[in-house]
């Protein structure tokens, strides 16, 4: 009865420390199981957090939307906005910085245009004096090819110009040559819908 009891006892003892060691093993897993979720799920929050809405508008600019031709664009809340509908199905966009300003401005140009390169036709046309310098290509929306270069006209002196050709349409974008920054970051929220 003794060795029973001896044996009975191990028999208590042994189930016991597989059910603790079974216990912590299962409670230490569960635990660090729980912790990478939380992890996970605060890692996957910063991330959706720390990406940022492209239709969202930055601070200190507007959105422009163009229904006719399907775009907008982000620009700074300081710029007045005209639309002026031209000849031949043609259309001009003015952003032009409210008076007392420091006459900060630009205009797009968009004319129906069936051609898949701009022509020196399209440039005579549009440039008069013919000047057009380093002109260099860029992406416009992340797929539009597009040419910037530096030109001159008759009554805004230098200037830069934007120009690329969308669904049948050729735009043209104009700001003075000092505005050549500042239009670029303009041109990083142009997007078409």
């Amino acid at each position: 009865m003794f060795i029973f009891k001896r044996w009975k006892n191990s028999i208590i003892f042994f189930v016991f420390a597989v059910f603790s060691v079974s216990a912590y093993f299962y409670f230490n897993q569960s635990q660090s199981s729980l912790k990478t979720k939380t992890d996970l799920s605060d890692t996957e929050t910063s991330e959706k957090n720390s990406t940022k809405d492209p239709n969202a508008v930055p601070l200190g600019y507007k959105r422009y939307d163009n229904a006719w031709n399907r775009f907008f664009l982000f620009y700074p809340e300081y710029l007045s906005v005209r639309e002026y509908k031209e000849e031949n199905g043609s259309f001009t966009i003015t952003f032009e910085e409210k008076e007392g300003g420091g006459g900060r401005g630009f205009q797009v140009f968009i004319l129906p245009y069936e051609g898949k390169t701009i022509d020196k036709n399209r440039f005579s046309l549009d440039i008069p004096s013919g000047i057009i310098k380093e002109p260099v290509d860029i992406v416009i929306n992340g797929s539009i090819p597009a040419t910037v270069f530096w030109s001159t006209d008759q009554i805004l002196g230098e200037t830069r110009e934007v120009w690329f050709i969308h669904k049948g349409f050729l735009y043209e974008i104009t700001t003075f040559a000092e505005y050549d920054s500042w239009l670029a970051e303009i041109m990083t929220y142009w997007k078409f819908l």
